[in-house]
């Protein structure tokens, strides 16, 4: 049995990455309060720019609210030496609620494998 501290955190407890009860873990500050931990700010970014060295993407395809991290990316390959990707960005989809984006933590997206009639909204 693992210790508390070596416990993973079950998708119950809203810290799974990605997902709509995805939360900051909180961390102690000095004065006795907790500030919100954000390392993944900086990882993410990093980690996607990698990805776009790692297969030699030579474009990449995102939403408006991922500029800097398509823009990052080409200076990851950069720091790789790989030929920068052109970047391509779209404007944000609204969900099928029509009100907020479409995001599969909002439960508001269309799957690639979902069946026709859920695609068509019939």
């Amino acid at each position: 049995m693992a210790a508390d501290g070596d416990r993973q955190p079950a998708a119950a407890d809203g810290d799974h990455h990605g997902g709509a009860t995805a939360r900051a873990r909180r961390l102690p500050e000095p004065d006795g309060g907790e500030r919100a931990d954000r390392r993944h700010e900086l990882l993410y970014p990093l980690l996607q720019g990698y990805d776009s060295v790692a297969t030699r993407a030579d474009v990449e395809l995102g939403g408006t609210d991922q500029r800097f991290n398509l823009l990052f990316g080409r200076d990851v390959q950069s720091a790789y030496g790989v030929p920068q990707q052109s970047i391509l960005t779209m404007p944000i989809l609204v969900g099928t609620d029509g009100v907020q984006k479409m995001s599969k933590s909002l439960g508001n997206y269309v799957g690639v494998t979902d069946p026709p009639p859920r695609c068509s909204g019939s």
